[in-house]
């Protein structure tokens, strides 16, 4: 007579081992060794960043010739429409950002924080 499956899995809940290959429960984040690994680091490792990507972005233009939506991209590892869009958020908080002319040889235009708004 073949086994139901309410029969299979009442085997299953029972002590005595089924076949197949032995199962080790891992807790998640950690090696088999129970080291935590880069998706669960120590408590100790979790820290605000020094700087946040806007201070950031705001500093790097604040520089006399301020930057292009290139250098930006070169820099913080973005597409062009999300430097776009950083610039845009910086505007909204109140910045003053001025579009400059390009440097000799180069196409796209420049960008620089020229005064804070007072709010």
């Amino acid at each position: 007579m073949p086994k139901r499956k309410s029969d299979k899995h009442a085997a299953a809940a029972g002590s005595q081992p089924t076949e197949g290959p032995e199962v080790t429960q891992i807790a998640p984040g950690t090696d088999p060794e129970g080291a935590p690994t880069p998706l669960n680091p120590p408590a100790t490792t979790r820290h605000r960043k020094a700087t946040s990507r806007r201070e950031a972005l705001r500093d790097e233009l604040s520089k006399e010739d301020g930057a292009s939506i290139a250098e930006l991209c070169d820099t913080f590892g973005w597409q062009a429409h999300s430097a776009r869009a950083a610039i845009s958020g910086l505007k909204k908080d109140g910045a003053c950002v001025e579009r400059l002319h390009p440097r000799e040889g180069e196409t796209g235009s420049r960008y620089r924080v020229a005064r804070e708004v007072a709010a």
